[in-house]
Protein backbone atom coordinates (compact mmCIF):
# COMPACT_ATOMS: atom_id res chain seq x y z
CA UNK A 1 0.00 0.00 0.00
CA UNK A 2 1.34 3.60 -1.29
CA UNK A 3 1.98 5.62 2.01
CA UNK A 4 2.26 9.26 1.04
CA UNK A 5 2.79 12.73 3.04
CA UNK A 6 1.88 16.27 2.21
CA UNK A 7 3.60 19.13 3.74
CA UNK A 8 1.14 21.65 4.54
CA UNK A 9 -2.18 21.90 5.19
CA UNK A 10 -3.41 25.19 3.51
CA UNK A 11 -5.17 25.69 0.48
CA UNK A 12 -2.01 23.68 -1.69
CA UNK A 13 -1.87 20.98 0.67
CA UNK A 14 -5.70 20.15 0.77
CA UNK A 15 -6.48 20.72 -2.72
CA UNK A 16 -3.62 17.76 -3.79
CA UNK A 17 -5.98 15.37 -0.69
CA UNK A 18 -8.79 16.16 -2.17
CA UNK A 19 -7.52 14.94 -5.67
CA UNK A 20 -5.71 12.32 -4.32
CA UNK A 21 -9.33 11.02 -3.06
CA UNK A 22 -11.32 11.74 -6.26
CA UNK A 23 -8.25 9.96 -8.47
CA UNK A 24 -6.33 7.55 -6.39
CA UNK A 25 -7.28 3.97 -8.24
CA UNK A 26 -5.47 1.71 -5.25
CA UNK A 27 -5.19 1.48 -1.64
CA UNK A 28 -3.59 4.45 -0.30
CA UNK A 29 -2.52 5.94 3.23
CA UNK A 30 -2.07 9.48 2.83
CA UNK A 31 -0.92 11.96 6.08
CA UNK A 32 -1.00 15.82 5.85
CA UNK A 33 1.23 18.12 8.33
CA UNK A 34 0.57 20.82 9.46
CA UNK A 35 0.54 22.15 13.18
CA UNK A 36 -2.69 24.03 12.61
CA UNK A 37 -6.29 23.03 14.21
CA UNK A 38 -8.03 23.13 10.84
CA UNK A 39 -7.18 22.24 7.11
CA UNK A 40 -7.82 24.14 4.27
CA UNK A 41 -7.20 27.78 5.64
CA UNK A 42 -3.80 28.63 5.78
CA UNK A 43 -2.57 32.31 5.57
CA UNK A 44 -5.20 32.77 2.40
CA UNK A 45 -8.21 31.65 4.16
CA UNK A 46 -7.65 31.93 8.11
CA UNK A 47 -8.92 35.24 8.72
CA UNK A 48 -12.40 35.80 10.93
CA UNK A 49 -13.34 38.41 9.40
CA UNK A 50 -16.30 38.00 7.41
CA UNK A 51 -15.42 40.98 5.27
CA UNK A 52 -12.52 39.94 3.76
CA UNK A 53 -13.13 39.15 0.57
CA UNK A 54 -11.48 36.82 -2.27
CA UNK A 55 -10.30 39.46 -4.75
CA UNK A 56 -11.21 36.82 -7.86
CA UNK A 57 -14.71 36.04 -8.19
CA UNK A 58 -16.62 33.23 -7.16
CA UNK A 59 -17.00 31.98 -11.01
CA UNK A 60 -13.41 31.23 -11.36
CA UNK A 61 -12.87 29.77 -7.75
CA UNK A 62 -13.66 26.21 -7.88
CA UNK A 63 -11.35 23.65 -6.38
CA UNK A 64 -12.08 21.25 -9.36
CA UNK A 65 -10.95 21.79 -12.40
CA UNK A 66 -13.48 19.72 -14.09
CA UNK A 67 -16.38 21.27 -12.78
CA UNK A 68 -15.83 25.13 -12.79
CA UNK A 69 -19.36 26.09 -11.17
CA UNK A 70 -18.80 24.32 -7.71
CA UNK A 71 -17.48 26.71 -5.48
CA UNK A 72 -20.60 28.80 -7.26
CA UNK A 73 -23.27 26.24 -6.51
CA UNK A 74 -22.14 25.51 -3.02
CA UNK A 75 -22.17 28.91 -1.84
CA UNK A 76 -25.17 29.36 -3.95
CA UNK A 77 -23.99 32.57 -5.60
CA UNK A 78 -23.58 34.59 -8.78
CA UNK A 79 -20.51 33.82 -10.97
CA UNK A 80 -19.52 37.96 -10.52
CA UNK A 81 -19.90 37.80 -6.89
CA UNK A 82 -16.80 38.04 -4.45
CA UNK A 83 -17.42 35.91 -1.38
CA UNK A 84 -15.59 36.62 2.16
CA UNK A 85 -12.29 34.16 2.32
CA UNK A 86 -13.30 32.77 5.42
CA UNK A 87 -16.26 30.95 4.10
CA UNK A 88 -13.94 29.89 0.96
CA UNK A 89 -11.72 27.92 3.40
CA UNK A 90 -14.69 26.10 4.64
CA UNK A 91 -15.52 25.51 1.76
CA UNK A 92 -11.72 23.94 0.74
CA UNK A 93 -12.31 21.65 4.11
CA UNK A 94 -16.29 20.82 3.15
CA UNK A 95 -14.72 19.74 -0.47
CA UNK A 96 -11.93 17.55 0.51
CA UNK A 97 -14.29 15.75 3.65
CA UNK A 98 -16.89 15.13 0.60
CA UNK A 99 -13.87 13.53 -1.87
CA UNK A 100 -12.90 11.37 1.50
CA UNK A 101 -16.17 10.09 2.41
CA UNK A 102 -17.29 9.81 -1.70
CA UNK A 103 -14.07 7.03 -1.95
CA UNK A 104 -13.45 4.09 0.63
CA UNK A 105 -9.79 2.81 -0.24
CA UNK A 106 -8.10 5.94 0.82
CA UNK A 107 -7.94 6.77 4.61
CA UNK A 108 -6.50 10.41 5.58
CA UNK A 109 -4.53 11.87 8.93
CA UNK A 110 -3.92 15.19 10.12
CA UNK A 111 -0.64 15.24 11.91
CA UNK A 112 -0.13 17.90 13.47
CA UNK A 113 3.43 19.17 13.58
CA UNK A 114 5.95 20.51 11.66
CA UNK A 115 8.11 18.69 9.27
CA UNK A 116 12.07 19.30 10.12
CA UNK A 117 13.81 16.90 7.71
CA UNK A 118 13.43 14.50 4.92
CA UNK A 119 15.87 12.32 3.62
CA UNK A 120 15.97 9.51 0.93
CA UNK A 121 15.73 6.58 2.00
CA UNK A 122 15.91 3.96 -0.98
CA UNK A 123 13.27 4.01 -3.17
CA UNK A 124 11.28 6.24 -0.82
CA UNK A 125 11.37 8.86 1.97
CA UNK A 126 12.19 9.03 5.50
CA UNK A 127 10.78 11.67 7.27
CA UNK A 128 11.14 13.55 10.97
CA UNK A 129 8.87 16.18 12.15
CA UNK A 130 9.57 18.53 15.21
CA UNK A 131 8.01 15.86 17.89
CA UNK A 132 10.42 13.15 16.25
CA UNK A 133 10.09 10.23 13.50
CA UNK A 134 7.56 10.31 11.22
CA UNK A 135 8.03 6.83 9.22
CA UNK A 136 8.87 6.44 6.03
CA UNK A 137 6.65 7.46 2.29
CA UNK A 138 6.59 6.23 -0.87
CA UNK A 139 5.72 9.74 -1.96
CA UNK A 140 6.03 13.37 -0.59
CA UNK A 141 4.42 16.61 -1.53
CA UNK A 142 5.41 19.58 -0.64
CA UNK A 143 2.38 22.11 -0.43
CA UNK A 144 4.24 24.43 1.91
CA UNK A 145 2.51 27.62 1.17
CA UNK A 146 3.45 30.92 1.60
CA UNK A 147 6.92 31.94 3.38
CA UNK A 148 8.01 34.27 5.77
CA UNK A 149 7.20 37.84 6.17
CA UNK A 150 9.12 39.80 4.38
CA UNK A 151 11.21 42.27 6.56
CA UNK A 152 11.29 45.72 5.97
CA UNK A 153 12.59 46.69 9.60
CA UNK A 154 15.90 45.55 10.51
CA UNK A 155 15.85 47.53 14.14
CA UNK A 156 15.19 45.23 16.58
CA UNK A 157 13.52 47.53 18.71
CA UNK A 158 11.19 47.93 16.36
CA UNK A 159 10.11 44.22 15.52
CA UNK A 160 9.74 43.46 19.22
CA UNK A 161 7.59 46.39 19.92
CA UNK A 162 4.05 45.49 21.01
CA UNK A 163 2.55 47.84 18.30
CA UNK A 164 4.12 46.77 15.34
CA UNK A 165 3.23 43.75 13.28
CA UNK A 166 5.50 42.20 10.69
CA UNK A 167 3.31 38.88 9.83
CA UNK A 168 -0.38 40.54 9.94
CA UNK A 169 -1.86 37.18 8.97
CA UNK A 170 0.01 34.89 11.13
CA UNK A 171 0.83 37.07 14.30
CA UNK A 172 -2.48 38.44 16.33
CA UNK A 173 -3.16 42.42 15.35
CA UNK A 174 -3.85 44.82 18.23
CA UNK A 175 -6.80 46.38 18.24
CA UNK A 176 -5.93 49.42 19.16
CA UNK A 177 -7.79 52.48 18.03
CA UNK A 178 -6.14 55.46 16.52
CA UNK A 179 -3.96 55.96 13.21
CA UNK A 180 -3.11 52.61 12.02
CA UNK A 181 -0.06 52.75 9.20
CA UNK A 182 0.62 49.97 7.22
CA UNK A 183 4.16 49.76 4.94
CA UNK A 184 2.61 48.14 1.56
CA UNK A 185 -0.88 49.19 -0.32
CA UNK A 186 -1.82 45.68 -1.83
CA UNK A 187 -4.78 43.53 -1.51
CA UNK A 188 -3.42 42.91 2.52
CA UNK A 189 -2.94 46.64 3.07
CA UNK A 190 -7.14 47.31 2.21
CA UNK A 191 -8.41 44.27 4.49
CA UNK A 192 -6.94 45.13 7.42
CA UNK A 193 -7.59 49.42 6.50
CA UNK A 194 -11.09 48.64 6.31
CA UNK A 195 -11.23 46.28 9.32
CA UNK A 196 -9.66 49.34 11.06
CA UNK A 197 -12.16 52.13 10.12
CA UNK A 198 -15.03 49.53 10.19
CA UNK A 199 -14.19 49.13 14.31
CA UNK A 200 -14.46 52.80 15.17
CA UNK A 201 -15.26 56.09 12.77
CA UNK A 202 -12.56 58.20 14.41
CA UNK A 203 -10.29 55.62 13.14
CA UNK A 204 -7.47 56.61 10.43
CA UNK A 205 -5.61 54.75 8.28
CA UNK A 206 -2.32 55.62 6.22
CA UNK A 207 -0.60 53.58 3.61
CA UNK A 208 2.72 54.25 2.59
CA UNK A 209 4.64 52.64 -0.61
CA UNK A 210 7.25 52.90 -2.99
CA UNK A 211 4.29 53.22 -5.94
CA UNK A 212 1.82 55.37 -4.22
CA UNK A 213 -0.55 53.19 -5.78
CA UNK A 214 -3.55 50.91 -4.81
CA UNK A 215 -4.36 47.48 -6.96
CA UNK A 216 -6.26 48.43 -9.44
CA UNK A 217 -9.85 46.79 -9.77
CA UNK A 218 -12.12 44.17 -11.19
CA UNK A 219 -14.90 45.36 -13.69
CA UNK A 220 -18.67 44.67 -12.77
CA UNK A 221 -18.39 42.11 -16.06
CA UNK A 222 -15.33 40.07 -16.45
CA UNK A 223 -14.40 39.88 -20.39
CA UNK A 224 -13.11 37.01 -22.01
CA UNK A 225 -9.38 36.35 -21.94
CA UNK A 226 -7.74 37.57 -25.00
CA UNK A 227 -5.54 35.00 -26.91
CA UNK A 228 -1.67 35.67 -26.67
CA UNK A 229 0.62 37.27 -29.32
CA UNK A 230 3.84 36.22 -29.91
CA UNK A 231 5.47 39.23 -29.75
CA UNK A 232 4.67 39.23 -26.04
CA UNK A 233 6.31 36.25 -25.10
CA UNK A 234 9.80 37.78 -26.89
CA UNK A 235 10.25 39.93 -23.40
CA UNK A 236 9.04 41.40 -20.14
CA UNK A 237 9.05 45.07 -22.08
CA UNK A 238 7.62 43.23 -24.86
CA UNK A 239 4.49 41.59 -22.15
CA UNK A 240 4.17 45.27 -20.46
CA UNK A 241 4.09 47.07 -24.05
CA UNK A 242 1.55 44.46 -25.05
CA UNK A 243 -1.00 44.73 -21.99
CA UNK A 244 -0.72 48.64 -21.57
CA UNK A 245 -1.42 49.02 -25.57
CA UNK A 246 -4.75 46.79 -25.07
CA UNK A 247 -8.20 48.36 -25.77
CA UNK A 248 -8.85 46.28 -22.72
CA UNK A 249 -5.66 45.90 -20.84
CA UNK A 250 -7.49 42.96 -17.53
CA UNK A 251 -8.32 40.96 -20.74
CA UNK A 252 -5.21 40.98 -22.00
CA UNK A 253 -3.45 40.57 -19.08
CA UNK A 254 -6.07 37.85 -17.86
CA UNK A 255 -4.85 35.70 -21.20
CA UNK A 256 -0.82 36.42 -20.40
CA UNK A 257 -2.10 34.91 -16.79
CA UNK A 258 -2.98 31.57 -18.14
CA UNK A 259 0.47 31.30 -19.93
CA UNK A 260 2.38 32.91 -17.49
CA UNK A 261 4.28 29.75 -16.30
CA UNK A 262 5.16 28.91 -19.95
CA UNK A 263 6.34 32.41 -20.54
CA UNK A 264 8.56 32.91 -17.63
CA UNK A 265 10.26 29.16 -18.35
CA UNK A 266 11.00 30.67 -21.58
CA UNK A 267 12.82 33.55 -20.69
CA UNK A 268 16.10 33.89 -19.95
CA UNK A 269 17.94 33.98 -16.38
CA UNK A 270 18.12 38.03 -17.14
CA UNK A 271 14.96 38.07 -18.48
CA UNK A 272 13.30 36.90 -15.31
CA UNK A 273 15.37 39.69 -13.34
CA UNK A 274 14.43 42.20 -15.52
CA UNK A 275 10.82 41.28 -14.99
CA UNK A 276 11.02 41.05 -11.37
CA UNK A 277 13.36 44.32 -10.33
CA UNK A 278 11.75 46.47 -13.30
CA UNK A 279 8.01 45.22 -14.34
CA UNK A 280 6.78 43.34 -11.17
CA UNK A 281 4.95 46.45 -8.68
CA UNK A 282 3.55 47.44 -11.99
CA UNK A 283 1.96 43.85 -12.77
CA UNK A 284 0.78 43.28 -8.97
CA UNK A 285 -0.66 46.57 -8.88
CA UNK A 286 -3.20 45.44 -12.10
CA UNK A 287 -2.92 41.45 -11.35
CA UNK A 288 -3.92 41.35 -7.57
CA UNK A 289 -7.22 43.49 -8.39
CA UNK A 290 -9.84 44.20 -5.87
CA UNK A 291 -13.97 44.10 -5.87
CA UNK A 292 -15.69 46.73 -7.62
CA UNK A 293 -17.95 47.33 -4.13
CA UNK A 294 -14.72 47.51 -2.14
CA UNK A 295 -13.10 50.03 -4.78
CA UNK A 296 -16.51 52.22 -3.75
CA UNK A 297 -15.99 51.67 -0.34
CA UNK A 298 -12.17 53.13 0.04
CA UNK A 299 -12.61 55.66 -2.28
CA UNK A 300 -15.47 57.08 -0.26
CA UNK A 301 -12.79 56.28 2.94
CA UNK A 302 -10.34 58.30 0.61
CA UNK A 303 -12.54 61.45 -0.03
CA UNK A 304 -13.44 61.38 4.12
CA UNK A 305 -10.17 61.54 4.89
CA UNK A 306 -10.11 58.82 7.11
CA UNK A 307 -7.86 56.75 4.19
CA UNK A 308 -4.45 58.04 2.65
CA UNK A 309 -2.21 56.40 0.37
CA UNK A 310 1.49 57.87 0.65
CA UNK A 311 4.03 57.54 -1.54
CA UNK A 312 7.58 56.90 0.17
CA UNK A 313 10.31 54.76 -0.67
CA UNK A 314 12.32 55.97 2.70
CA UNK A 315 10.82 56.05 5.80
CA UNK A 316 12.19 56.08 9.64
CA UNK A 317 10.31 54.47 12.67
CA UNK A 318 11.36 55.75 15.85
CA UNK A 319 9.25 54.01 19.25
CA UNK A 320 7.92 56.20 21.59
CA UNK A 321 6.27 55.76 25.40
CA UNK A 322 2.76 54.76 24.02
CA UNK A 323 3.06 55.26 19.62
CA UNK A 324 5.65 54.89 16.96
CA UNK A 325 6.41 57.63 15.15
CA UNK A 326 6.70 57.59 11.27
CA UNK A 327 9.29 60.22 9.34
CA UNK A 328 8.98 59.65 5.61
CA UNK A 329 11.42 60.59 3.14
CA UNK A 330 9.08 64.24 2.27
CA UNK A 331 9.58 64.84 5.76
CA UNK A 332 6.50 64.90 7.15
CA UNK A 333 6.21 63.22 10.63
CA UNK A 334 3.29 60.74 10.90
CA UNK A 335 2.23 59.33 14.97
CA UNK A 336 1.11 55.67 14.55
CA UNK A 337 -1.05 53.75 17.46
CA UNK A 338 -0.27 50.49 15.27
CA UNK A 339 2.17 49.79 12.21
CA UNK A 340 1.54 47.08 10.21
CA UNK A 341 4.30 45.28 7.71
CA UNK A 342 2.20 44.48 4.67
CA UNK A 343 4.67 44.01 2.11
CA UNK A 344 4.15 40.46 1.29
CA UNK A 345 6.02 36.83 1.92
CA UNK A 346 10.00 35.74 1.16
CA UNK A 347 9.89 32.91 -1.42
CA UNK A 348 12.16 30.18 0.29
CA UNK A 349 12.38 30.58 4.13
CA UNK A 350 9.18 29.23 4.48
CA UNK A 351 10.22 26.84 7.74
CA UNK A 352 13.84 25.53 8.32
CA UNK A 353 12.73 22.91 6.57
CA UNK A 354 13.98 24.29 3.16
CA UNK A 355 17.52 25.08 4.07
CA UNK A 356 17.61 21.51 5.53
CA UNK A 357 16.65 20.11 2.58
CA UNK A 358 18.95 22.58 0.06
CA UNK A 359 21.80 21.44 2.49
CA UNK A 360 21.61 17.85 1.97
CA UNK A 361 21.03 18.34 -1.99
CA UNK A 362 17.71 17.01 -2.06
CA UNK A 363 16.52 19.94 -3.64
CA UNK A 364 18.00 23.21 -5.26
CA UNK A 365 17.09 27.04 -5.51
CA UNK A 366 14.69 27.85 -8.31
CA UNK A 367 15.59 30.87 -10.99
CA UNK A 368 16.16 33.89 -9.48
CA UNK A 369 16.86 31.74 -5.77
CA UNK A 370 13.70 31.69 -5.35
CA UNK A 371 11.62 28.67 -4.33
CA UNK A 372 12.50 25.24 -5.41
CA UNK A 373 13.41 24.05 -8.80
CA UNK A 374 11.43 21.39 -10.52
CA UNK A 375 11.55 19.35 -14.12
CA UNK A 376 9.15 22.18 -15.40
CA UNK A 377 6.34 21.32 -16.65
CA UNK A 378 5.71 18.76 -14.21
CA UNK A 379 6.48 19.02 -10.39
CA UNK A 380 8.94 16.50 -9.68
CA UNK A 381 11.63 17.97 -7.42
CA UNK A 382 15.16 18.38 -8.87
CA UNK A 383 17.84 17.53 -6.67
CA UNK A 384 21.30 19.61 -6.02
CA UNK A 385 22.53 17.97 -8.98
CA UNK A 386 19.23 18.43 -11.27
CA UNK A 387 17.98 15.37 -11.23
CA UNK A 388 14.38 14.68 -10.87
CA UNK A 389 13.31 12.81 -7.79
CA UNK A 390 10.74 10.26 -8.21
CA UNK A 391 8.33 10.24 -5.45
CA UNK A 392 9.17 13.79 -4.30
CA UNK A 393 6.81 16.48 -5.77
CA UNK A 394 6.10 20.86 -5.02
CA UNK A 395 3.45 22.73 -5.60
CA UNK A 396 1.85 26.56 -4.93
CA UNK A 397 4.27 29.16 -4.26
CA UNK A 398 7.22 27.51 -3.44
CA UNK A 399 7.74 27.52 -7.43
CA UNK A 400 7.36 31.05 -7.83
CA UNK A 401 10.76 31.12 -9.12
CA UNK A 402 9.94 27.85 -11.39
CA UNK A 403 6.48 29.44 -12.84
CA UNK A 404 5.75 32.69 -11.66
CA UNK A 405 2.09 32.51 -11.69
CA UNK A 406 1.99 29.94 -8.89
CA UNK A 407 0.14 31.39 -6.10
CA UNK A 408 -3.55 31.49 -6.52
CA UNK A 409 -6.34 28.82 -7.13
CA UNK A 410 -6.67 28.47 -10.66
CA UNK A 411 -3.16 27.37 -10.80
CA UNK A 412 -2.73 25.88 -7.55
CA UNK A 413 -5.78 23.48 -8.57
CA UNK A 414 -4.36 22.08 -11.85
CA UNK A 415 -1.05 21.92 -9.81
CA UNK A 416 -2.68 19.29 -7.43
CA UNK A 417 -4.70 17.20 -9.89
CA UNK A 418 -1.46 17.18 -11.82
CA UNK A 419 0.54 15.73 -9.20
CA UNK A 420 -2.62 13.19 -7.94
CA UNK A 421 -2.70 11.41 -10.90
CA UNK A 422 1.01 11.23 -10.97
CA UNK A 423 0.43 9.54 -7.53
CA UNK A 424 -2.48 7.55 -8.59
Amino acid sequence: MKEVLIVGGGASGILVATQIARHAKSPMVVRIADPAPILGRGIAYGTNDDAHLLNVPAGRMSALPSDPTHFRLWAGCDDGEFISRKRYGQYLLETFLQSQKDQSHVSFTHERSRIERIERAGEGFEVTSESGPLGKFDAVVLATGHGLSQDPIRDQTILAAERYVNDPWRDTLPKLDGTLVSIGTGLTFIDLALTHLRRDPKNLVIGISRTGELPQAHLPVRAAPLPVPDQAWKSPTDLHEYIDRSTDWRAAQDGIRHVMPEIWSSWSEDQKRDFWTVHLRWWNVHRHRMSPRIKEELKSLMDSGRLRIQQSGDYRLEIKQDSIAVSSQSGESITADVIVNSTGYLSFETTPLFSVLESSGLVQRGPLGMGIRTNFPSHEVLDAKGRPLPGLFAIGPILVGERFETTAIPEIREQAESVALSLS
